[in-house]
């Protein structure tokens, strides 16, 4: 969340890095939910995230 908030990477940067993970589909689904979750928690508190 802290490199969303300071802007060193974007949510769909960090999207497009999930299919070379070595995990399941299912592992891989509810990654791209967490990583989407935490994106909109930051931007939420009110910092420019954009959207995935």
């Amino acid at each position: 969340m802290a490199l969303f908030e300071h802007g060193y990477v974007t949510p769909a940067q960090v999207l497009e890095l999930v299919p070379a993970m070595p995990v399941d589909d299912k592992e891989q689904r509810a990654l791209r939910a967490t990583i989407r979750r935490w994106a909109k928690a930051v931007r939420d508190a009110g910092h420019n995230v954009p959207e995935a």
